[in-house]
């Protein structure tokens, strides 16, 4: 008994840690000198590969740790990390039951074993609470722009989950900052593959994909216009 009173509180006190950290961090950019390009970290899209990758090469690239409001981004120069949002999702959920399962409300993993349990029940309105609770589950595209607003202002550059490597590589072509072999020996030799997709039935997974309609349409359009706006990146302007 003791250990779930315990656990309880853990809960409660993560949740007024996560309302404080989200304030904080918006202040703290606010009145922060910003750096030349803005990197919008959305969750389980190789983010943390690449702020890694930016720290370790020191590269003139500010992040904004998932509780920045992306709107403080949008309005400069900005680049960003995505992924199809189908493969998004099943990997947040995953990541969440192994990794951070102890943070989220007990029963969320009761009710949910796995992700077709959740994606059956995608429509109701206590699922639906419970992936706002949940970060990585609630930080799609979607969360962080509009279709118009991206029409606007587009990225100044698109790293693609499936092909984070050729992108990264692409991004630091003209630097004279990233010694080649040092980047080789950092980059991992393995990733960017992409989660069962057998552990959703049919039916769930056509719910889950009108769930994530908003996120597919940012997806979809920044895809098309990826090659284009990849080509016109200046690294020499912004890196060197």
């Amino acid at each position: 008994m003791k250990i779930k009173f315990y656990l309880k509180k853990f809960r409660y006190f993560y949740y007024v840690y996560d309302i404080v950290k989200y304030y904080i961090s918006n202040i703290n950019f606010i009145f922060k000198k910003k750096k030349n390009l803005q990197f919008i970290t959305v969750p389980r899209t190789g983010c943390t590969l690449l702020i890694n990758l930016f720290n370790k090469f020191k590269l003139n690239i500010d992040w904004n740790n998932h509780y920045v409001k992306p709107k403080y981004f949008t309005n400069s120069n900005y680049i960003i990390s995505i992924r199809n949002p189908l493969d998004r999702f099943i990997s947040a959920f995953y990541h969440v039951k192994y990794n951070q399962k102890i943070y989220y409300h007990k029963n969320f993993f009761i009710l949910y074993p796995e992700v077709d349990d959740l994606a059956k029940n995608i429509n109701k309105k206590e699922t639906k609470k419970y992936i706002r609770l949940c970060h990585h589950l609630n930080e799609g595209l979607s969360t962080f722009f509009k279709i118009e607003d991206i029409k606007k202002n587009p990225p100044l550059y698109i790293f693609e989950f499936l092909s984070l490597h050729r992108n990264i590589y692409y991004f630091l072509k003209d630097s004279n900052i990233v010694d080649k072999k040092k980047l080789n020996n950092f980059l991992p030799k393995v990733f960017g593959k992409s989660p069962n997709k057998k552990k959703l039935s049919k039916i769930s997974e056509r719910k889950l994909k009108l769930f994530l309609k908003q996120d597919f349409k940012i997806f979809n359009y920044l895809m098309k216009n990826k090659s284009k706006i990849n080509s016109n990146f200046n690294t020499k302007h912004y890196l060197n």
